[in-house]
């Protein structure tokens, strides 16, 4: 089964914090979808080891994954 992740996040988190929160290259306010879509998009590129100006890994997740490669997981 496939999931839709954004429509999950906005439908169940609420689309207010994401609307308006990123804008795009001509400075304009984006959508929540989009918004969220490019916070995501970063996100991928953070956690490959890659830098972004608008997103920071989650601890949680850093916290687990180094708890599982410790364990020699």
């Amino acid at each position: 089964m496939k999931i839709n992740l954004i429509g999950m996040i906005l439908n169940n988190g609420g689309r207010r914090v994401y609307e308006g929160s990123i804008l795009d290259d001509d400075g304009k306010p984006m959508s929540a979808a989009d918004s969220l879509d490019a916070m995501i998009m970063d996100y991928a590129k953070v956690r490959n080891g890659g830098q972004s100006e608008i997103v920071t890994l989650s601890r949680e997740v850093t916290r687990q994954h180094t708890l599982i490669n410790s364990d020699g997981g």
